[in-house]
């Protein structure tokens, strides 16, 4: 990508590491050549979720039917937006679908904005749903579309609409593949989100482009990603860029850095520096114990990781005790006693933190 991404007129391939997006920014929009319905995938899973598929067949349940396609896409936007906020991830997936149905019809095949309307529905997928399946769909097709040729109009804001998409296809797809334990693909996918980032940056765009991804969330999945891999180094300087993110934001108590700490001490375990996993088990338990009540469910099971941790290395005498300290105190509440009283030591070094 270059300077001339954000120029007028002429047509040019933007290129973006190993992959190339041709911007037309005057061709005509085609025609639509395919009735804009919901796939059979799209319609199963609003089935399956127990939801009347009556919006669906109304192109949009909130709209007008005697509304133009226009109006109805832009209503379909807006309540999307609003489900999302309000976490009704079915009734948003419902609105989102819509969106891609009526993209084409507003703006003809191959438009860049279908493109957007797939890549925001295979992002809802996935955060929303936890689908994989379906968000790695969404994502390919939008992906494809822009691969093919889009075309661009000629404002600075929809070529910055444009990458902000691109942004959420390759997340969708790195982190679909990471929730299909398909590390490498996954890694291929988030590289390509980093270096958009990148070169946001360098261009001094990236502050103008709203994106759905923080820079924590990518750190966090590229980490995640090495670790599928078997590459603890690296997953190490990834977590740390998401620990500084957290800690800059939100402080160094933020209930987000119990987990990120034990990925860190999985990678450190990787690398055979059981202090450090340990190091990080501590400040995961810490943190725990700062956000949770003492017999809450989030803080056992940190402090099973850390006497797990403690019971695999050369401290495994501190391995009892602090089992013991968890026993006592989930046995006042009446809580997780049978899951942690059941065999709680049968692991070697190999079951660290499994």
């Amino acid at each position: 990508m270059s300077k001339l991404m954000f120029e007028m007129g002429k047509a040019r391939l933007v290129t973006l590491g190993s992959y190339k997006i041709c911007l037309l920014s005057n061709r005509t929009a085609r025609p639509p050549s395919v009735l804009p319905i919901p796939t059979e995938l799209d319609m199963s899973i609003s089935s399956r979720s127990g939801e009347s598929d009556t919006g669906m067949k109304e192109i949009s349940h909130y709209s007008d039917p005697d509304s133009p396609p226009a109006e109805k896409l832009a209503n379909a936007t807006i309540m999307a937006e609003r489900f999302m906020k309000e976490n009704k991830c079915h009734k948003a997936s419902r609105e989102l679908i819509q969106c891609v149905a009526l993209s084409r019809i507003v703006y003809g095949d191959g438009h860049w904005r279908i493109a957007q309307a797939h890549a925001n529905l295979g992002y809802s997928y996935l955060t929303l749903r936890a689908l994989p399946a379906q968000a790695r769909a969404h994502a390919e097709s939008a992906k494809n579309i822009l691969l093919r040729g889009v075309d661009m109009a000629k404002s600075v804001e929809e070529k910055r609409e444009i990458m902000a998409s691109l942004v959420t296809i390759y997340y969708t797809l790195g982190m679909a593949h990471l929730m299909q334990n398909n590390g490498k693909d996954s890694y291929l996918s988030l590289q390509k989100v980093e270096k958009i980032i990148d070169e946001l940056e360098d261009i001094q765009e990236r502050k103008a482009i709203t994106l759905k991804i923080s820079e924590k969330d990518i750190a966090l999945a590229l980490g995640q990603a090495c670790l599928l891999q078997t590459k603890p180094s690296s997953a190490i300087n990834y977590f740390e860029q998401a620990v500084n993110s957290i800690i800059s934001s939100q402080g160094d108590s933020a209930s987000e850095l119990i987990s990120l700490y034990q990925d860190m001490a999985r990678a450190e375990h990787m690398r055979k520096k059981s202090n450090r996993a340990i190091e990080h088990l501590l400040q995961a338990h810490s943190i725990s114990q700062a956000n949770y009540t003492s017999v809450s469910t989030e803080a056992a099971q940190s402090g099973l990781q850390l006497a797990k941790a403690y019971a695999a290395s050369e401290y495994h005498g501190k391995s009892e005790p602090t089992y013991k300290i968890l026993i006592s105190g989930l046995a006042d509440a009446n809580t997780m006693l049978p899951a942690l009283t059941i065999n709680p030591f049968p692991f070697g070094t190999n079951q660290l933190l499994g």
